[in-house]
């Protein structure tokens, strides 16, 4: 690391322990270092027990770190597929990209931060070529913008459809917990015909793919196998985060 790089990660650092004690909020801290919440409540964790000591001397997390060259060359390795790479099948998902990113510049990613820079230069997510024609794409914009943020601020949970199709999502089990807990659970529910927006849809997209091929003869064996790729997919925390990373709704908390 250069001389210049040291003090720019000193500098973030003093600055933290700096708003830490005039007693700035997380959420602000975050956005003036350009940080994730996340990391601005381990840090003020480990000021409170060590002092300005155990604030790690870390950079922003926003910045470039893979300079235009390294990002050409990462365009020419996700154009050769997941199959040149040793993976099984034609899949790019963000863990991969991830692991490529380490793989070729031994420079660490998060999901999270792999999606900012995957969308900072014009990637994204693979969209069906068609789309349903009751799908309302001003509904969904206004969805982004006014009801995102009251569901990212509380942490609460998110329901797939809209009011008038929640019914047929929600079976009476559910419907009976979200009532029986609206002490402080709260249900957001996404447009209608927004599958881009729903997490799920990736992880069960990669269920879908795993088990497309599978000659089963009967529902047990769906069922079984269904199971266990979900199970699997519980352990793989990448896996997870790339589905909410997908949407574009990043949680910085």
């Amino acid at each position: 690391m250069t001389d210049a790089g040291r003090a720019a990660r000193e500098r973030v650092r003093l600055q933290a322990v700096e708003r830490f004690e005039s007693g700035q909020k997380n959420r602000e801290i975050a956005a003036a270092l350009r940080a994730s919440e996340r990391s601005v409540e381990r840090w003020r964790h480990q000021w409170r027990e060590r002092g300005q000591a155990g604030v790690p001397s870390t950079g922003s997390p926003g910045r470039p770190r893979l300079s235009d060259k390294q990002i050409a060359r990462l365009a020419r390795e996700l154009e050769r597929g997941p199959l040149a790479h040793g993976w099984a099948d034609q899949r790019w998902t963000l863990a991969r990209v991830k692991t490529l990113i380490g793989r070729l510049f031994h420079v660490p990613y998060t999901v999270e931060g792999t999606w900012r820079l995957l969308k900072r230069h014009g990637w994204s997510w693979q969209q069906p070529a068609r789309r349903a024609i009751e799908r309302d794409d001003a509904a969904v914009a206004l969805w982004k913008t006014e009801v995102w943020p009251r569901v990212e601020a509380p942490r609460r949970l998110v329901a797939p459809g809209s009011s008038s199709s929640l019914r047929m999502h929600l079976v009476e089990p559910l419907r009976e917990f979200i009532a029986d807990h609206a002490d402080w659970l709260t249900v957001f529910q996404l447009p209608s015909y927004s599958p881009d927006l729903n997490p799920q849809e990736r992880l069960w997209s990669l269920v879908r793919v795993d088990i497309g091929n599978l000659a089963a003869a009967n529902l047990d064996q769906v069922t079984r196998a269904v199971k266990r790729r979900l199970k699997q997919i519980q352990y793989c925390l990448d896996l997870v985060d790339g589905g909410l990373a997908g949407t574009g709704l990043i949680m910085d908390g």
